[in-house]
């Protein structure tokens, strides 16, 4: 477990943890917002939005669609969550 996996608070999303993994999917994107953050000086607030738009705006340097990134990432968050709200 990482240093990070060791601050976040269980239960996650409600409990709801279908393969145990969220714990280091929320490490993975506290370290990716707080490096941006680190490059950028965007604010805690807007880190996450920022570190979103980011990916978005190099999806179709890799050949990715930017909006059809999006809705995969959503899709599996709620597979990730059980939560399906998004």
């Amino acid at each position: 477990m990482s240093e990070y996996e060791a601050t976040i608070p269980i239960p996650l999303h409600g409990g709801c943890d279908p393969d145990g993994c969220n714990t280091a999917r929320i490490a993975y994107g506290r370290i990716l917002a707080e490096h941006l953050s680190q490059l950028t000086g965007t604010d805690a607030e807007d880190a996450v939005s920022d570190a979103i738009a980011y990916l978005l705006h190099a999806a179709p340097a890799w050949g990715e669609d930017a909006e059809k990134a999006l809705r995969r990432a959503v899709a599996h968050y709620n597979a990730e969550t059980g939560d399906g709200t998004l």
